[in-house]
């Protein structure tokens, strides 16, 4: 795979993971808190988003199938759930602007949306690549 297309989707699996537990802790962590949970939420973003972004860089490095399906699973719903979860809360932003619920678009149905559709389509690539042998797959 082309390096700069690897760090395309590094990035862009980073920047998800990032977002998505930005509004993860956002649900989960109360706004008018009176402890100062910054830092936690900033080291638990940071992590997330260096995970991703670590799975979607790193070649495999284990040939046992059911770590290789996992991770081609978590690699397409982090991205195609990323690219849904952008679509739907930027789109309606900007082809909608005066629209006051364009973002829960992206927040609760493009983006798990995606996250499903991403995970499928991870679990089809993975068994149709394992069909067709090693020797094939360079």
């Amino acid at each position: 795979m082309n390096v700069a297309f690897r760090v395309f989707l590094a990035l862009l699996a980073a920047i998800t993971a990032y977002s998505l537990m930005s509004v993860a802790l956002m649900l989960i962590l109360p706004a008018n808190s009176l402890v100062p949970v910054n830092i936690l939420e900033l080291a638990l973003r940071l992590t997330a988003a260096f995970w991703a972004g670590r799975l979607v860089w790193r070649r495999p490095e284990s040939s046992s199938g059911s770590a290789m399906l996992g991770r081609s699973v978590a690699i397409g719903a982090l991205l195609a759930g990323g690219i849904g979860f952008f679509a739907g809360f930027l789109g309606p932003m900007i082809f909608a602007p005066h629209s006051n619920q364009g973002p829960m678009l992206g927040i609760f149905i493009t983006g798990p949306l995606g996250v499903i559709l991403g995970g499928v389509g991870g679990a089809i690539r993975y068994y149709s690549r394992r069909r067709r042998g090693p020797a094939e797959l360079k």
